[in-house]
């Protein structure tokens, strides 16, 4: 007969997934993983993980995922420089301030687009004039 489903399963959460259009990603991911029998595209090992390529929980297009093993996919889309602070020259703080502004990105993605951490990106925004206040805890 099998477990039951919807609303009855105990793992229901009141129909939210963490990703709008969840079962069109599912079915989107699981072709792009059979396209590329199950190996990562940077290092050739055997994975069943995808990395949206513009961050975006909503396009599920299969020229905007990358399949990527673990290793990969946290050492080259989710780095943090193993924890050591990343420096960034006068354009690039510039950027990140344009970025924090214009778009009014936040601190998450901005760092995301970066490759380094979320307090680094606040640390260089304190020293571009913004207020700690308007940036949270450093924490978050």
């Amino acid at each position: 007969m099998g477990a039951p489903f919807g609303k009855e399963n105990h793992n229901w959460r009141g129909g939210i997934a963490n990703y709008p259009q969840y079962y069109i990603m599912r079915k989107v991911r699981l072709e792009k993983l059979q396209e590329q029998n199950y190996k990562c595209e940077l290092c050739g090992k055997p994975t069943k993980e995808i990395h949206h390529k513009d961050l975006s929980r909503t396009n599920h297009h299969k020229d905007n995922m990358v399949v990527v093993c673990h290793s990969c996919h946290i050492n080259k889309f989710h780095s943090v420089n193993h924890g050591k602070s990343r420096k960034f020259n006068l354009t690039e703080r510039r950027e990140i301030l344009d970025l924090y502004l214009g778009d009014k990105k936040i601190v998450g993605e901005i760092a995301h687009l970066k490759k380094c951490s979320r307090m680094t990106i606040k640390r260089v925004l304190v020293k571009c004039g913004i207020n700690k206040r308007e940036l949270g805890s450093f924490s978050k």
